[in-house]
């Protein structure tokens, strides 16, 4: 009697890691082709393993609401994807414009299927008057669709958390079992206090970046004698835009001091059998780099707990906020020391590796956290018509958009 070989069953659509390959299973244990085959596309052509990673998870969260509607996913339509819209909008509470990201990746392997053959006449770009395809793309290059073209919600002013806010989530992320996890948690912190770093940058922070323990005695050595603050130059990739370029920071000795004892000491303790990753903090769990995600939900479950404990209503934290406060900061600071508003502005923008349109977004929370009756407050409230003419006046002298051209 011949035996039916095993089958993975899994309660749901589930994306499965298996090496540096991306598998999406639905729940009978079968592989959703399209969606596994259009992954693996995007790492062949350069993609990076870790934004791979988030567009499989995009891709899943669509297959699972199309798995509970029984709809197969070579039968979504226009009507479907309206459906998909108001969940996501309506039930999720997803904001626009991350619906807009999700739509847009699920598009993409839409048409990816079609070119491979897998489907026909499911999605393209109608002739006018004719429907050969159920799902009707905008003509143009790229993908485009009707729903791709509603606009998202105005970005809010933050409503920054206070310190005494900050430093209870922090203690609660920093209470782990694993003294190991602790100090590890504790160096993250650190850094994204004094970095100040975007939270894919913390991740892809390396431990190449930081000067080995003979090189920190000498390049301190060097600022002792020469009389130089406590400040050291600390470089790493951008993770942004313009990713192939590193981009500075002034970190405290103290910090680069605690950033080495943690990459010499604690982190060979988090590391698995055989694998030494080149980011400076690595899961304990999978002994990899996180990914950033991983960073944001481990602040939001600590503010989660904070706010439990305490009986109190938290405002929201995010790793971004961090950023946020080390720039509202140094503003503050500058102009309560008398400083030129366009100068501390420009001096703060070059360190945060922002556009100048963002650097008066943080002077813009300044101003709100001030004393309206300071004499800062006004220099900064009447410095928004100077800084707007020195935005026009780069861009005239260097012909064009002066963004553009930042290096």
């Amino acid at each position: 009697m011949r035996m039916r070989p095993a089958t993975i069953v899994f309660p749901r659509t589930k994306l499965v890691r298996r090496g540096e390959r991306l598998i999406v299973y639905d729940r009978q244990g079968r592989i959703v082709l399209a969606a596994t085959m259009f992954l693996l596309h995007l790492l062949t052509y350069g993609r990076s393993p870790k934004t791979v990673l988030q567009y499989g998870g995009q891709i899943v969260s669509v297959l699972r609401v199309l798995e509970v509607s029984s709809i197969a996913l070579f039968e979504v339509s226009e009507d479907t994807l309206l459906l998909l819209q108001a969940h996501a909008l309506t039930v999720r509470g997803a904001k626009v414009r991350s619906w807009k990201n999700v739509l847009s990746v699920f598009l993409r392997m839409l048409v990816f299927a079609e070119s491979q053959g897998l489907c026909h006449g499911m999605i393209g770009t109608n002739r006018e008057g004719s429907r050969d395809f159920r799902i009707s793309l905008m003509s143009g290059e790229g993908v485009k669709h009707e729903l791709l073209k509603q606009r998202g919600e105005k970005k809010d002013v933050p409503d920054l958390p206070a310190d005494g806010e900050f430093a209870l989530v922090e203690a609660e992320m920093t209470s782990a079992k694993s003294w190991v996890l602790r100090k590890q948690r504790h160096a993250m912190i650190a850094l994204l206090h004094g970095g100040p770093l975007r939270r894919s940058e913390l991740t892809t922070f390396g431990k190449a970046d930081i000067p080995s323990a003979a090189e920190f005695r000498c390049l301190l050595e060097k600022l002792q004698k020469e009389g130089k603050p406590p400040v050291m130059e600390i470089t790493f990739w951008r993770a942004k835009k313009q990713r192939d370029r590193r981009r500075r920071a002034y970190m405290s000795v103290s910090l680069v001091r605690q950033l080495i004892e943690f990459r010499d000491e604690i982190r060979p303790r988090l590391l698995k059998e055989g694998l030494d990753p080149p980011e400076l903090f690595v899961s304990s769990k999978s002994g990899v780099g996180y990914l950033p995600q991983s960073i944001t939900n481990l602040v939001k479950a600590a503010a989660k707990v904070a706010a439990l404990k305490n009986g109190e209503h938290l405002k929201k934290i995010r790793p971004h906020f961090y950023r946020h406060r080390s720039a509202t900061t140094k503003i503050k600071e500058y102009l309560a020391a008398g400083m030129d508003v366009v100068k501390a502005c420009l001096l703060v923008q070059a360190e945060m590796d922002v556009t100048f349109d963002v650097m008066c977004h943080y002077l813009h929370i300044a101003q709100e956290e001030m004393n309206v009756e300071s004499p800062e407050f006004m220099k900064a409230s009447t410095a928004f018509d100077n800084l707007a003419k020195l935005r026009w006046s780069l861009s005239d002298v260097l012909g064009g958009d002066f963004r553009q051209r930042r290096r």
